[in-house]
């Protein structure tokens, strides 16, 4: 086919290729809008555009013109309307780093909507220069009314995302399979039809229920760790309570026994005096060790963890350096700090010397790990930026793991 041949095709399908255009614009317009401004932001127009030469120009207009009436070109056109729209979304969101659910979710209702706004003007029936003026219109005083409530799409997290992805999944699959069936002119009421939609909605059915069985399992579990949990942690406080008891106890013992001391030394000789010191610190001393708790901050919850942590190291001796004396965690939430920690502890107990240290720098709840192997070892600690991917995005922080010699450092820096 000529060159001359070809822009006569492209010509007679202007309008068709001038409606593509715009919706792809509209399309990046509130993508953009949905996820802001970020490294690679440029991927998803110029993937649009890629797909626009490759399906729109490519298939839809010269490929049509030379095999249109193939029934293996409309298997084709239709498949690869698919394929290039979820290749083009799964890439998007792996290089912005947000989850495909998500990102799947943002795109298609942009393009369902966009796609309602241009079918709308083009029933108009207007030339095509006024129909793209209208659909520009339409679509300018619904984006800014809608505009605060698209920026708030940014921050927000979709729960259910494995339900997510089955429902859109499917929508995928029945999208792609009815619009062959449509091509190849199979009607409404012959039977290709209606085996499509009843194993439609058997087979989503079926995947909605195990996907239904296997998430509220999971609820359940996480229900059954938080009770565990609850339990342990009012078990700890009301340890904590006796504690207090105790070291009031104490002090008015020790407060005591200082006075009496006082009182003593008086009459005695220096031999006398030196003994009884000695008598009185080793007193002290023992009663201080009997106490048996130690307090590394102030938050109770990290506290109990970190407790039950130093006797795990001491039981398995594990050389522990704990130091959390200035821990405030400001706004991150408490499930949160609490999850970072029993992860790093999971890391934690499988080495032989831990450092674990987290402190309020300015802004920041810092934490720094430093895990050394055991010796002898057939496991080894390997941790992936990935585990705290969540806490980095959602507290604007970072994160940096290093493995030097069988050591693994972990500098965890999060927005309080």
């Amino acid at each position: 086919m000529s060159i001359g041949m070809i822009l006569h095709l492209l010509a007679q399908d202007r309008t068709m290729l001038i409606e593509a255009i715009l919706g792809n614009i509209l399309n990046c317009i509130v993508v953009y809008t949905l996820f802001g401004k970020r490294k690679y932001d440029w991927f998803f127009p110029a993937a649009c555009a890629v797909r626009y030469i490759f399906y729109n120009i490519g298939l839809l207009s010269i490929w049509n013109a030379m095999y249109g009436t193939q029934n293996w070109y409309k298997i084709t056109m239709s498949t690869c309307a698919t394929a290039t729209a979820l290749i083009l979304v799964i890439i998007t969101a792996i290089l912005w780093k947000e989850p495909l659910s998500k990102v799947m979710v943002g795109v298609f209702a942009a393009e369902c909507i966009n796609d309602g706004i241009l079918y709308q003007g083009m029933k108009v029936k207007l030339p095509i220069i006024q129909e793209c003026f209208l659909v520009v219109f339409i679509f300018t005083v619904l984006y800014f009314i809608v505009r605060p409530l698209l920026k708030k799409y940014r921050t927000y997290i979709i729960k259910h995302e494995v339900i997510c992805l089955t429902l859109i999944f499917t929508f995928f699959i029945a999208g792609w399979l009815s619009n062959i069936l449509y091509n190849t002119s199979a009607s409404l009421h012959q039977k290709p039809m209606y085996l499509l939609a009843t194993s439609l909605l058997i087979g989503g059915g079926i995947a909605l229920g195990i996907t239904f069985v296997i998430y509220t399992r999971s609820v359940f579990q996480k229900k059954k760790e938080l009770k565990q949990n609850t339990k342990q942690m009012e078990h700890y406080y009301q340890e904590i309570q006796n504690q207090i008891k105790e070291l009031d106890d104490f002090k008015e013992i020790a407060e005591g026994t200082l006075n009496e001391l006082s009182e003593l030394t008086q009459s005695l000789s220096h031999k006398e005096k030196k003994k009884q010191v000695e008598t009185y610190i080793t007193n002290l001393k023992t009663r201080y060790q009997n106490l048996e708790q130690l307090f590394f901050c102030e938050d109770y919850l990290i506290d109990g963890i970190l407790t039950d942590f130093a006797a795990f190291c001491r039981k398995q001796k594990i050389e522990a350096d704990i130091l959390f004396q200035n821990y405030h965690r400001g706004n991150i939430k408490s499930e949160d700090s609490v999850a970072i920690l029993l992860k790093l502890i999971e890391y934690a107990k499988q080495a032989a010397k831990v450092k674990l240290h987290a402190a309020a720098i300015k802004n920041q709840l810092v934490y720094s790990v430093e895990l050394k192997e055991q010796p002898i070892s057939e496991r080894k600690i390997k941790i992936s930026p990935k585990e705290f991917k969540k806490y980095v995005k959602k507290y604007d922080g970072e994160v940096s793991i290093e493995e030097e010699g069988g050591t693994v450092r972990i500098i965890l820096g999060l927005k309080r």
